[in-house]
């Protein structure tokens, strides 16, 4: 099979000048159900994802068939590779940007995080909003980004919390409710923290207690803004 290419239309999220990660990560499943494996099809799948920079326009996901990775020329220049897996399938996304695509709409997202509580430094627990696979991307991201700004809130700043990679994220939320909120515990445990020249990098496992979701891992960078 040939890769496959499919056009982008991003939204921005809030005031963010950039496409953050949950969206690229909601995007890309949307384009995989849509064009290439149905959802009744799915049987739990899972992604492996890489953010390599910040992503201002539009462009195209590009995929590839198969569980062998796309060779070093076919993702040379990507701003973020993807590894959907699943029972029976695979494919890799790879998202090249075209800075002649400018994007254009922009949307307020509800709030899906309550009940924060810092449990050591860089882990916590908090309720989240897991009622479409949307709300479950975001809505972990952004409860980890918060367990970090938390864990420094006592040093000068600010601070910016950027995403790296993420491991083993489910697909398909533990309850999906298309019409409304369905708020579930997760667990955010911190298990590596280095130490780089301009920001401190993390390794998080994050788990959603007594659903089938097994436990995936989210690695940020902190960084102190001038």
């Amino acid at each position: 099979m040939k890769p496959m290419d499919v056009v982008t239309d991003f939204v921005l999220i809030g005031a963010r000048s950039y496409v953050n990660s949950s969206t690229l990560l909601s995007e890309a499943r949307k384009a995989l159900a849509r064009h290439l494996v149905p959802e009744a099809r799915w049987h739990h799948p899972v992604v492996d994802a890489q953010f390599h920079g910040e992503v201002l326009s539009n462009g195209v996901f590009r995929f590839f068939a198969g569980t062998q990775a796309p060779t070093a020329e076919a993702t040379a220049g990507a701003k973020t590779v993807m590894r959907f897996q699943d029972r029976n399938w695979a494919y890799t996304a790879v998202f090249l940007e075209d800075t002649g695509r400018p994007v254009e709409r922009r949307l307020e997202r509800r709030r899906g995080v309550g009940d924060l509580q810092l449990a050591g430094d860089y882990s916590g627990r908090c309720l989240i909003d897991v009622g479409t696979a949307d709300d479950l991307f975001a809505n972990a991201i952004e409860a980890n980004k918060q367990i970090h700004l938390l864990t420094v809130s006592a040093k000068p700043g600010p601070f910016r919390v950027v995403n790296l990679f993420m491991r083993r994220v489910p697909l398909q939320p533990p309850v999906s409710n298309q019409e409304g909120s369905c708020w579930l515990p997760l667990v955010i445990r911190n298990i590596g923290v280095r130490r780089r020249d301009d920001s401190i990098a993390t390794l998080s496992a994050v788990s959603l207690p007594d659903t089938f979701v097994k436990p995936f891992e989210v690695a940020f960078a902190l960084f102190e803004q001038p």
